[in-house]
C-alpha cells in the first residue's frame, strides 16, 4: 500500500513503480507487475537506474510467458 501511495503522491519516481513491481510479482499478480515494469522502464533513468533496468529486463520474458499461459493472480 505504501509503494501504491507513492507514485500516486510522486509519479516521477521510477524507484517506487519497481518496488511496487517487484511486489506484484512476489504476489503472482503478473497483470499489475507488468504494467509498473513498464512504467518503471518508461521513467527510469538509464544510468542512475542501470541495474534495476537490468533485472526488470531479465524478468520481462518470464512474465510475459506467464501471462500468456494465464498463471498467476489477475491473469
Amino acid at each position: 500500500m505504501e509503494y501504491q501511495w507513492i507514485t500516486e503522491k510522486q509519479p516521477a519516481s521510477p524507484v517506487a513503480f519497481y518496488f511496487l513491481a517487484i511486489t506484484h510479482d512476489h504476489l503472482a499478480e503478473c497483470m499489475d507487475a507488468m504494467a509498473n515494469y513498464q512504467q518503471f522502464l518508461r521513467i527510469a533513468d538509464a544510468e542512475k537506474n542501470k541495474l534495476e533496468i537490468e533485472k526488470v529486463n531479465l524478468r520481462l520474458p518470464a512474465l510475459q510467458k506467464q501471462i500468456k499461459e494465464k498463471k498467476g493472480k489477475g491473469t
